[in-house]
């Protein structure tokens, strides 16, 4: 498939053919997309199957110029106080969320840790196609194409920089006032700007916000003039060709996308050990709509900590006799929390939500090295609707379960059958030995990830990172303190270890996610003061019982720890 090599490969260094012109390697490259056919395309161009995914000519982009980049230096724009920054000036790539959002660090400018801080984007003037808690057709591929270009752009910029010189192939601007636009958007978290890049340091500045409207990645969203970012008619011009064209999300099929979206029932083990062919790809593939029946064991917000109710065949035929377990991304404000208390109410269960089981439909995709479960389909009605199976309706829905076609079974089950085990898995301290370099990347802790993905029990001792030390993101550690927060949301991660067999301490953060309901408090550990280290309400060198799902960040294991309901004990301090 052509998008492989598109996305893939570096992009200053294709050669591509668009609109069925030949390639021409003389052709000047003003950087983004790689060298560019000589045709101009005025005339519009019926493409099939892989041409799809090649890349449009953008001669709105290639020819507009950045007005402010002799302006950049010493400017900055993001900062504490979002009023006292110039809204211009210099980032650098921390990581890609979509195709329209992305997270950048601005030399200077740290967080309340003394750590870079991390400015979340919006890009503005454009809204791609969904490609995280929900998928759409050309979400992923507009995703890749976003990564892609600032990917590229900060690895050269890397690689030129040297001990005395800095180089920056990215920039953000806006120019806010009550005629055009907002400092942020409107959940308060995140910035709003253009976003500037090149692909080398040689080459031209690009408008990216510009390019993926005249990529057919985004109709034009921008419709306001401004003296300083005067760009609506760029946009609006990039949009009425491919309106006229019909290219992408313009009118032309994903070839990449399951439009048709046939179900697949698998078990939660075949989905983490088939990723490559079910699930939603680097090439752009959608992967496949998955029904999916579950034991919720724990809740995140209104995402779901599952566990498989079975064993699958081919998990027993290969030996394996652990029920697998994973995470279900639902997104925010998708009410599954609320559906799920409300049914185990009805049933005479705790109110919860945890201990039900759950059948629904979705898709799978990978975040940070972990397999996960988005794009649930959350209505309760309908074909493909969500249902909850208690104790009360059980019966009702047995018959539809078909167990028979996935899992490992003999003779009829029950509810209780199903939900039996514990939610979750323990895992005792003294039974881990062996582990990594924890300042070596990519760390897998040999006794720990057989634990991935399972909700799991133990034992941790909170402890305090420093000088010399690497936060969790692997950035080295600057001041003292026990956990570390985020500037833009009430999340924090708190550092700590398991201690195992010999002395063994094994670096095991817990992540504490603002979404959680019951929120744990900083705290609910002793005190809110990070810095705190010796007092008696610091948690320094306190051991605590914790429950979660273990999941790899970073190359390390993190514990995500769930919904704080007292009722099922899931942390307290061990005295």
């Amino acid at each position: 498939m052509k998008l492989k090599k598109l996305l893939i490969l570096p992009l200053a260094a294709m050669i591509l053919t668009a609109c069925g012109g030949k390639s021409d390697p003389s052709a000047s490259n003003q950087g983004g997309g790689g060298k560019k056919s000589s045709s101009n395309c005025d005339s519009c161009q019926t493409r099939e199957g892989d041409q799809k995914d090649e890349l449009l000519p953008t001669p709105i982009t290639d020819s507009f110029k950045f007005a402010q980049a002799n302006e950049l230096e010493g400017k900055t724009f993001a900062g504490p106080n979002e009023n006292a920054v110039d809204h211009l000036g210099y980032v650098s790539l921390r990581s890609c969320t979509d195709g329209d959002t992305a997270n950048f660090n601005q030399d200077g400018y740290l967080d309340e840790f003394g750590a870079p801080a991390t400015i979340k984007t919006r890009f503005l003037g454009v809204n791609t196609p969904e490609s995280t808690a929900k998928v759409e057709p050309w979400g992923k591929k507009a995703s890749l194409f976003t990564k892609h270009a600032l990917e590229e752009a900060q690895a050269d910029a890397e690689k030129k920089s040297t001990a005395t010189k800095k180089v920056y192939n990215i920039a953000l601007i806006n120019h806010p006032s009550p005629s055009s636009f907002e400092i942020k958007d409107s959940s308060g978290g995140r910035w709003l700007a253009f976003v500037w890049y090149r692909p080398t340091s040689e080459s031209d500045w690009r408008l990216l916000n510009l390019e993926l409207v005249e990529q057919g990645f985004s109709r034009n969203q921008l419709f306001v003039d401004d003296p300083v970012c005067n760009y609506r008619q760029y946009f609006e011009a990039a949009e009425t060709k491919n309106t006229e064209c019909k290219y992408r999300v313009f009118g032309e099929v994903d070839e990449g996308y399951d439009y048709e979206e046939k179900t697949y029932e698998y078990s939660l083990w075949k989905i983490i050990n088939d990723f490559e062919n079910i699930g939603i790809s680097d090439t752009g593939s959608s992967g496949v709509v998955l029904c999916v029946s579950a034991l919720v064991v724990g809740i995140q917000g209104d995402n779901m900590f599952l566990r498989d109710l079975l064993l699958d065949n081919e998990q027993v035929e290969k030996g394996d006799n652990r029920l697998a377990g994973l995470y279900c991304y639902a997104g925010y404000n998708s009410s599954v929390c609320s559906i799920l208390q409300k049914a185990s109410e009805r049933s005479g269960m705790d109110g919860t939500g945890v201990g039900v089981i759950v059948r629904f439909f979705c898709r799978a995709t990978t975040y940070n090295g972990n397999v996960q479960l988005s794009d649930l389909k959350y209505s309760t009605t309908g074909k493909k609707g969500f249902k909850v199976l208690t104790t009360s309706n059980f019966a009702t829905y047995a018959e539809e379960l078909k167990w028979s076609n996935v899992y490992e079974q003999n003779g009829a089950v029950t509810f209780d059958d199903l939900t039996k085990d514990p939610t979750t898995i323990r895992l005792e301290p003294s039974a881990l030995t062996t582990y990594d370099d924890p300042l070596t990347t990519d760390i897998m802790y040999d006794d720990l990830a057989p634990y991935q993905y399972q909700f799991i029990d133990t034992e941790v001792t909170i402890r305090s990172v420093g000088s010399g030390d690497q936060d969790e993101e692997g950035a080295s550690v600057s001041g003292s303190y026990w956990y570390k927060g985020n500037a833009n949301d009430n999340s924090y991660t708190v550092y700590a270890t398991i201690n195992g067999k010999d002395d063994a301490k094994i670096l095991t953060n817990l992540r504490i996610d603002n979404s959680l309901n019951p929120f744990i408090e900083a705290a609910t550990f002793g005190t809110s003061n990070a810095s705190d280290l010796t007092s008696e309400n610091s948690p320094v060198g306190k051991t605590w019982h914790v429950t979660g799902y273990m999941a790899l960040y970073f190359g390390k294991f993190q514990i995500l720890l769930p919904n704080n309901y007292a009722k099922l004990h899931y942390l307290y301090e061990v005295k």
